[in-house]
């Protein structure tokens, strides 16, 4: 009767409790995993789309398909809220979001070397194991563009961009478009590495519950020790939001419809609602690839994965090696180590071509283009059809700091007046530039074939030296960073099919911060004849970006027929750019002898189009910088009215503390640029 009795009460306290929704805590569940490859876990993953679990072991998310998506999840739900603190457990709203950690190692192999791969994946917290509907490209296989940021998605993403001109990482919450975002970055705790790598990444994500900070850390899986500062430190309680009682954790991952990646996992650890036990530890040696690496497999399937392994691994020991040498010569100078350190980090993310490579696309260095100082210019055509001009670099006792400078300085560019860089070869003593390939050669050719009267040629010669204009001040006020020419000539001058005129030849160019007005050099640089005064006497004022006006007034000038050509090749006794000045400018706007300055018939309006491309010129070249104007003012004038433009005064030079032909670094040879 007693034992009836409380059975009785046991029941009427469970009915009470149940109408009044009021419980007892319950415990907390946690989720722990870890996969040390794949292949014996087929039954714990969901895959879907592109993504597989292949032979050796690898978890493939993508293959190199266009277009495609891949998702694959833990198939088991994960409870990640935490009801500790909530009495009343029929209700979430005060429920905390657990603890949560997991590292993952992964890698990507590009479809072809040439379009850089892409797009990337996510690693993923939603409510559904798989992503029905999701769209490829830019919207990584987890939403598509109509529920894109809407919040009833109930999704958080980790964003890995693996698309070559977009490189970032990134915290989503709802919507591809990240709240968090930073370049891609890997970092060894003495160094940062820029640019994602084909070479296994591991990835380690712990999230504190109690303070909701979410800190991410990225960076290569060979490193004995994981980095301790993380690539994102960050409070994210947006994700108190999203997250609900159950959810399932897992990666999507997809390419575009013109760039493909392979994307692989190769191990993956998981543990959560274990306040301060982060996931467990992922060591190289022991996941799929290393033994693939090391032992090889008979496998067909798994030759063709050591065959893109290995190709990307070449590509890595390449870089490496390149890397390496260009660090051991950026060392050596102490003066500049700074400032060649920050040319170094922008080679990173380009395209790095062998030297058998280069061979095979210019049919064995088979059409020469031009020929000068800097070696010789050959034309070559890549298999994407693409037609490109070669620079061969002749051997440099600079330790390769031009050719740093150089590919440091086109990368940074991408306006339409510059010359395009497509890449580079740097392997041992062989330096090479690839860049578009233009068709009218250079601007000093362009003289003797470019109109049929001298009045379309001064309308011409007006259009295509405001755009050289526009190009020089893009690359001092445009770019990240300041980017000074120190060598701006017509020969540096290239032409494409109409008639654009796009600045080349970066070999001298040094990069600077915007604020610095003034820059250290340690050498005179740039070609005769267009060398501002202060590069050759600091009487005249420190060095700085105004040398770059200096010369685009010498190349006006000589572009308009007004220097002396003739006084210049028959001096030799004096060197400093006085030789080059044209004094007869001057007398004739004194003397008004308009015919003898202008030229013969001209309308009044390309009277007046000389005379402002000349007045222009002069303000440039003024003795000294502070009297010249910027480059951004120098397009105002140009586009501007005569009327505003006064005669500046006459300029006067000084001796030169050294002679010119003690300057390494000068040139007074002649680019040839053949025109086929």
């Amino acid at each position: 009767m007693v034992s009836l009795l409380f059975l009785l009460f046991q029941f009427l306290s469970f009915s009470v409790q149940a109408q009044s929704g009021e419980w007892e805590t319950p415990p907390t569940r946690t989720t722990e995993f870890i996969f040390k490859g794949f292949r014996e876990n087929n039954s714990e993953i969901q895959t879907e789309g592109a993504a597989a679990i292949e032979p050796d072991g690898l978890l493939r998310l993508t293959d190199e398909n266009l277009d495609v998506t891949g998702t694959a999840f833990y198939r088991k739900p994960v409870r990640l809220l935490d009801h500790s603190n909530n009495l009343n457990y029929s209700t979430t709203k005060e429920a905390e979001v657990c603890s949560f950690s997991t590292s993952f190692v992964f890698t990507f192999v590009p479809s072809n070397s040439s379009n850089g791969g892409g797009f990337g994946f996510t690693f993923t917290l939603s409510p559904t194991p798989n992503r029905p509907g999701a769209a490829s490209g830019q919207y990584f296989g987890l939403l598509n563009e109509t529920n894109d940021g809407n919040p009833m998605n109930h999704v958080f993403a980790v964003e890995f961009d693996t698309h070559a001109t977009g490189n970032h990482i990134g915290l989503s919450f709802n919507s591809v478009t990240s709240d968090v975002q930073i370049p891609v970055a890997y970092t060894t705790d003495d160094d940062v590495k820029d640019g994602f790598e084909l070479e296994p990444i591991i990835v380690r994500l712990d999230y504190n519950g109690q303070n909701q900070v979410l800190n991410l850390i990225v960076s290569f899986a060979k490193l004995p020790i994981t980095p301790s500062t993380p690539s994102i430190s960050h409070i994210v309680p947006k994700l108190s939001e999203i997250v609900q009682e159950e959810m399932y954790v897992g990666f999507t991952a997809a390419t575009g419809k013109y760039r493909s990646s392979a994307h692989y996992l190769m191990g993956w650890s998981f543990r959560s609602c274990r306040d301060g036990l982060t996931a467990d530890m992922l060591v190289l040696q022991e996941l799929p690839l290393w033994q693939q690496l090391n032992m090889g497999n008979k496998n067909k399937d798994d030759q063709s994965m050591v065959t893109k392994i290995l190709i990307a691994a070449s590509v890595i020991v390449s870089t490496l090696v390149v890397l390496g040498v260009v660090a051991f010569f950026i060392r050596k100078r102490k003066t500049s180590n700074a400032q060649r350190r920050k040319n170094l980090k922008a080679l990173t993310p380009l395209k790095h071509y062998h030297y058998k490579e280069v061979k095979r696309f210019t049919n064995s260095f088979a059409c020469v283009v031009g020929k000068g100082g800097f070696g010789t210019v050959y034309n070559g055509n890549l298999p994407d059809g693409r037609n490109v001009a070669v620079k061969v670099l002749k051997d440099s006792k600079s330790n390769g700091e031009d050719f740093i400078n150089e590919v440091a300085s086109m990368s940074q560019t991408s306006h339409v007046n510059i010359v395009s860089l497509v890449g580079f070869c740097y392997e041992g003593s062989k330096r090479m530039i690839v860049y578009e390939f233009l068709e009218n050669g250079s601007l000093d050719q362009f003289i003797s074939t470019s109109a049929s009267s001298v009045a379309e040629w001064r309308r011409r010669l007006y259009e295509i030296l405001l755009g050289v204009a526009r190009g020089l001040e893009y690359l001092h006020y445009g770019c990240k960073t300041r980017i000074v020419h120190f060598d701006i000539k017509p020969q540096n001058v290239l032409l494409d099919c109409n008639l654009c005129p796009k600045v080349s030849d970066f070999g001298l160019a040094k990069l600077c911060e915007k604020k610095e007005s003034i820059m250290s050099l340690l050498d005179t640089r740039g070609t005769i004849g267009y060398i501002a005064p202060e590069m050759i006497s600091r009487v005249y004022g420190g060095v700085s970006h105004k040398s770059d006006v200096y010369s685009y007034g010498m190349l006006v000038l000589e572009m308009i027929g007004a220097t002396d050509k003739d006084t210049v090749e028959n001096t030799t006794s004096n060197t400093t750019s006085s030789v080059y000045f044209p004094d007869g400018i001057y007398n004739d706007l004194e003397n008004e002898q308009e015919s003898r300055l202008y030229g013969d018939d001209l309308t009044k309006e390309e009277e007046e189009i000389t005379k402002k491309m000349i007045l222009v010129a002069l303000w440039c070249i003024q003795s000294y910088p502070s009297n010249r104007p910027s480059m951004n003012r120098v397009v105002e004038m140009m586009e501007g009215s005569l009327d505003a433009l006064e005669v500046p005064p006459r300029p006067v030079f000084q001796a030169p503390i050294a002679p010119l032909q003690e300057c390494s670094t000068l040139s007074g040879d002649v680019s040839v640029y053949i025109v086929k």
